[in-house]
C-alpha cells in the first residue's frame, strides 16, 4: 500500500507540474522504447494510420469510462488532472494505432473506420454488445435444451437396459 501511495504522490506532482506549467510533461524517455508504436514504425507510416484512426478513436474515448476506470483500478485515483496526464502517458491512441498495424493493412484501416463511422456501424457498434448478449442467452437456452434431450434418452435406454 506505501507503493501505491508513492505512485500517487508523484503521480499527483507530476501532473500538477505538466498542468500549472502547461508543459506535456511525458514520461517517454524513461519508459522502453520497444513498446512506443512510434519507435515500432516509421513516422511516415505511424502519420497515415494516425490520420485514419485519431478522431475515431478520441471520440471513441470520449464516450468511454473504461480508461479512467482503469486508470482509478491501477493507480487508485480519479483526480481528471492526474487521470487526463496519466492518459497523456499510456497514449491509448497511439497503442491502438500500432495494434491496428499490425493486424490491418492501410486500406483495410480504411474500410474499417469508414463503416465504424456510418450510420450502420454506429449502430452495429451500440447494439454489439445486446447482440452479443442475446446470442450467449439463445446458445445457453440451445444447450441445455440438448443437455436435457440427451439426458432424457440415457434414461429411457438405462431404464429399458435394467428392466
Amino acid at each position: 500500500m506505501a507503493i501505491k501511495s508513492a505512485i500517487l504522490l508523484v503521480l499527483i506532482f507530476l501532473g500538477s507540474y505538466a498542468n500549472s506549467n502547461d508543459n506535456n510533461c511525458n514520461l517517454s524517455h524513461v519508459l522502453d522504447t520497444d513498446q512506443n508504436p512510434q519507435a515500432i514504425l516509421d513516422q511516415q507510416e505511424f502519420s497515415a494510420y494516425q490520420e485514419l484512426l485519431y478522431d475515431y478513436f478520441t471520440d471513441l474515448m470520449a464516450q468511454d469510462e473504461e480508461m479512467s476506470n482503469l486508470i482509478e483500478d491501477h493507480f487508485g485515483t480519479n483526480n481528471p488532472t492526474i487521470v487526463n496526464f496519466l492518459i497523456q502517458q499510456i497514449d491509448p491512441i497511439g497503442l491502438a494505432i500500432g495494434t491496428f498495424k499490425q493486424h490491418f493493412t492501410l486500406e483495410e484501416t480504411r474500410q474499417i473506420v469508414a463503416f465504424h463511422t456510418s450510420d450502420v456501424g454506429r449502430k452495429f457498434g451500440n447494439l454489439f454488445p445486446l447482440v452479443l448478449q442475446d446470442y450467449k442467452q439463445a446458445l445457453d437456452l440451445k444447450i441445455q435444451h440438448i443437455h436435457l434431450a440427451i439426458t432424457a434418452v440415457v434414461l429411457k435406454k438405462e431404464k429399458a437396459d435394467n428392466a
